[in-house]
């Protein structure tokens, strides 16, 4: 028998290119256990989506690398999952044959990273992170794509390159100047998923108890304190929660969050020093001290995974991690929270409002064996209908404009209150590469997030853990050729 879930996309693809119509659509969705209203949500989408594929026809040759195979290696990921069920539509547009492979995301990354050291071309396209590109661009494991996409025998005009955001493209730019240069030089990937940061609010029990969402981190703060112990719905509360283990990740979100809008940096690119240990930076890193103290036991070792779970738990108060989550917040098979969540912009601190950026791409190996074909698949999987089609899948945030507009992607958020909103003004305002441009960043991330973890710990005061961190991390820094 058929995948269910295969045979809905099948019917929704036809709905959008005009092969039925929406009575029919309505008819074969009920057959298939779809509910009126998702059927509905589909039906308010279609007619932007048939204006997009009434777009006139170019002449360009999807069929040039029919016959070949490429070999994608992909993350298990909500973008990964929308788009496996079509597959065979980009087998049947261009002749060429997928075979991929989708792991867990440590066993993709070490799987991946070894075979890109070695040069074997094991895979054409990988999904791929800034972050790891600044290791792959040092070894050569990548490919620029700027003369693919200025090539018109390897583009279709169609594919409107300009309806990404201008910011994300510029997050996959680099000129390849270890400490800097971000937005510059090379296009390197093609955005596919993005994730900034923004505060998480129990909706209801700032209404029931008065409060007004927090605009400063003092104001944070004041409400941690006043809900940490308090029994809400059967439950006692804490009033906080973030990530708090020792792995780089937890220094680039919800703590990120607070040491950048501190105004505080990594590292000087003049010195080539650390300057965790800024004025800035043990101060913003003393607060967060603070603030966890209204955080669930254990909070020291919480992955986003453990803070995502007590939050969506029902027993967390307040959450600054990565936007996209709301898409478990509001799913009822996992979330007690489902309807009761506040969605906004990080406070403001004395630096401002400064939260990181996050996005998952598509990159082309530089081993590749079938470039072209590759690319051809680049292009077909970061076009509008899958971006589309896998927002609603929970691939957010959408990285097009037009995805993010689209009635349908709307409607599918229409009741996560401010979200739509609070993650494109995140996107087009505020959530910008962060981190040092550094192969090394991983490693330096680690030591520094070991030393806020003793701070969260209460082992040492800011000044001290920051002091130490810095130390630590100018000795990776000195290695460094710049």
């Amino acid at each position: 028998m058929a995948d269910p879930r295969v045979q809905v996309h099948e019917l929704v693809r036809a709905l959008y290119t005009g092969r039925i119509d929406r009575r029919a659509f309505m008819r074969r969705a009920a057959l298939l256990g779809v509910s009126a209203s998702t059927a509905a949500m589909w039906l308010r989408g279609a007619p932007q989506a048939q204006a997009q594929d009434a777009t006139p026809p170019s002449s360009f040759d999807w069929k040039q690398q029919s016959g070949k195979t490429i070999h994608p290696i992909l993350v298990e990921h909500p973008y990964t999952d929308a788009m496996e069920p079509f597959f065979p539509d980009f087998e049947e547009l261009t002749g060429i044959t997928v075979e991929y492979e989708k792991l867990p995301e440590t066993q993709f990354r070490e799987k991946l990273l070894l075979a890109l050291s070695t040069g074997a071309g094991t895979y054409d396209v990988f999904m791929t992170g800034y972050i790891d590109d600044f290791r792959y661009v040092g070894g050569g494991w990548i490919e620029p794509l700027d003369d693919y996409i200025a090539d018109p025998a390897l583009t279709d005009p169609n594919w409107d390159f300009a309806d990404f955001y201008e910011s994300l493209i510029a997050v996959n730019r680099w000129n390849g100047e270890p400490g800097t240069g971000v937005g510059e030089g090379n296009l390197w990937a093609l955005p596919v998923n993005e994730e900034g940061y923004s505060l998480f609010y129990r909706a209801d029990i700032f209404e029931q108890e008065g409060i007004e969402v927090p605009t400063t981190y003092d104001e944070l703060l004041a409400v941690a304190e006043q809900l940490h112990g308090m029994e809400f719905d059967g439950q006692t509360l804490s009033g906080f929660v973030a990530r708090g283990d020792r792995t780089w990740p937890s220094t680039t979100t919800g703590y990120g969050t607070v040491f950048w809008s501190w105004g505080a940096e990594v590292m000087d690119p003049e010195t080539w020093k650390s300057t965790v240990n800024s004025e800035a930076g043990v101060a913003a890193t003393d607060y967060w001290g603070k603030l966890m103290k209204f955080a669930p036991e254990g909070v020291s070792g919480f992955t986003w995974y453990e803070a995502m779970q007590s939050f969506m738990s029902g027993s967390v108060a307040m959450f600054i991690d990565a936007d996209h989550m709301a898409g478990s917040f509001e799913d009822p098979e996992q979330s007690k929270v489902v309807g009761r969540v506040g969605y906004a912009i990080p406070p403001e601190g004395p630096g401002g409002i400064r939260t990181n950026i996050w996005i998952w791409s598509l990159g082309l190996a530089s081993a590749a064996e079938e470039k072209t074909a590759a690319w051809l698949f680049m292009q077909w999987a970061t076009s509008k209908e899958i971006l589309t089609s896998s927002a609603m899948e929970n691939n957010i945030n959408p990285t097009r404009r037009s995805a993010a507009t689209d009635p349908a992607v709307l409607e599918y958020m229409a009741e996560w209150g401010d979200y739509a909103t609070v993650y494109q003004e995140l996107i087009e305002e505020y959530s910008r590469v962060l981190v040092p441009a550094l192969p090394e960043f991983a490693q330096l991330g680690d030591v520094w997030a070991q030393s806020v973890q003793e701070v969260v710990l209460g082992q040492k005061d800011a000044k001290t853990a920051m002091d130490e961190a810095a130390a630590e991390m100018d000795k990776v820094l000195a290695t460094i050729a710049h």
